[in-house]
Parts: structure tokens; C-alpha cells; sequence
């Protein structure tokens, strides 16, 4: 039996499922292309809504310079405080794989990330076998087209699988409500329930706890205008 699906609204909104059965989502980031906050938060709130353990893993760390390591410094220091792990390495030096190969062990993982952080180097980092195939997944998922959904499951030898889904680079949350959403950002759930409303939508009503706490600096700001869009977007189905 599933115990969670991956979904992803198709051009009606209806949820289309893309894999099935994960322990834990991979989040690949690299200083190059720069992180998108708002592409990380939509996962965060996937992964929740799903159930699923969050890993972060920072990928290319040989690239490293100080314009791109602060930015990715700044985000770090974002999602640690609310608990997620981040490992550091690069797929391609081996640095760091051992670490990350011994978190997700026995795991169902599937590796999620904008395009060019380097998940296919990853992927062939944590199972040598994966030499060919990893060629002829990206050549089959179309990539910049994003026309396939086929999603590709790989056995690892310590007994637990990488999930490729192309289909990943393009999910939406319209099958998501608002409230899955704002699990996904659990430090403005919590602020929130000290609001004077029950129904407080964190905009101009009077004696709201979300908006001192922006003020103060306890919610980051860029946290909140993306729980604001991705709430929106969960409305619109």
C-alpha cells in the first residue's frame, strides 16, 4: 500500500501522482545557478504536506566564492533554524558522498533541486552503476521541455532507492490547500496562532502577530512574500 504520493497538478489542476512510497526528499543547492528561495520553499511545503524527511545537500562546494557563498550563507542559516539538515560536498570531487550516502541508507529518497545544481552528478556519485542511464534519463525526460513524467526508481546496495522524477522540476501546489501550505512555514504557524483573528490573514488587520514579528525580524521577509505567492497559488484550483 502507499504510504504517500508524489504529486503534481496537470494543466487542469487535477493531481497527477509521480512517485510513490518516499522517506525523504533531497534538496540539492549549489552556488551556481544562484538558489531560488521561492523554488526551495515549494518543496519544503511538498515535503511536508507529504510526510517526508528534508535533507538538504550543497552541491559544488569547490565552486565556492564570496558573492555566492554569502547568498547561499544567508539561506543556510534560514532553514537550519527551523531544523533541516544540510550536508556539504561535491558529486563530482566524491566530497562529502560518504555522509550523505550514511543519512539516506536505507531510504526511499528522491533528489529535487532547480536545473544545473548537478542532481544527475549526485545521483551517479551515490550509485557508480548509474553511468549510462543517468544519459539516457536526462536525454528521455526532455529537459527544458519538460514533456515526460516517467519516473525512474534505482535500487541502492545498502537497501534503499533513488527516485528520478523529471516531472519534479515542474510541480505545482494547486492540489494543496492553504493550510498545507502554511505547514510548510512553521515558524509563521506558530506566530499566527497569537494573532487577534482566528481568520487574521497577516495584512492590514489590527494586532497581528505575523506583522510585529516581520518588523522585528523574528519572520524573514523573503519566508514570507513566498508563503504569500504559494498561497495563492494553492487558492487558484
Amino acid at each position: 500500500p502507499r504510504h504517500n504520493v508524489l504529486e503534481r497538478g496537470d494543466f487542469r489542476g487535477h493531481p497527477r501522482p509521480l512517485a510513490a512510497n518516499i522517506d525523504r526528499l533531497v534538496l540539492v543547492i549549489a552556488p551556481a545557478p544562484t538558489p531560488d528561495a521561492l523554488l526551495i520553499d515549494r518543496y519544503l511545503v511538498l515535503a511536508r504536506a507529504m510526510g517526508l524527511a528534508i535533507s538538504l545537500w550543497i552541491n559544488k562546494t569547490d565552486l565556492m566564492d564570496t558573492t555566492r557563498s554569502s547568498r547561499l550563507e544567508q539561506l543556510l542559516k534560514r532553514y537550519q533554524s527551523l531544523g533541516i539538515q544540510a550536508l556539504f560536498g561535491s558529486a563530482i570531487t566524491g566530497a562529502g558522498l560518504a555522509a550523505l550516502r550514511k543519512l539516506i541508507a536505507t531510504d526511499t529518497v528522491i533528489l529535487a533541486g532547480q536545473s544545473g545544481v548537478g542532481k544527475s552528478s549526485l545521483a551517479q556519485g551515490l550509485i557508480p552503476s548509474l553511468d549510462l542511464r543517468v544519459g539516457e534519463i536526462s536525454k528521455l525526460s526532455g529537459q527544458g521541455r519538460h514533456t515526460t513524467t516517467e519516473t525512474t526508481r534505482f535500487e541502492c546496495l545498502d537497501g534503499g532507492a533513488l527516485i528520478d522524477s523529471p516531472g519534479v522540476r515542474t510541480l505545482r501546489l494547486d492540489h494543496l490547500s492553504p493550510g498545507d501550505v502554511l505547514s510548510g512555514f512553521p515558524e509563521i504557524q506558530t506566530v499566527a496562532k497569537d494573532c487577534r483573528f482566528r481568520d487574521c490573514h497577516h495584512d492590514h488587520e489590527p494586532e497581528c502577530a505575523v506583522k510585529a514579528a516581520l518588523q522585528n525580524g523574528t519572520i524573514d521577509l523573503e519566508r514570507f512574500e513566498n508563503w504569500r505567492a504559494l498561497t495563492r497559488e494553492s487558492v487558484h484550483h
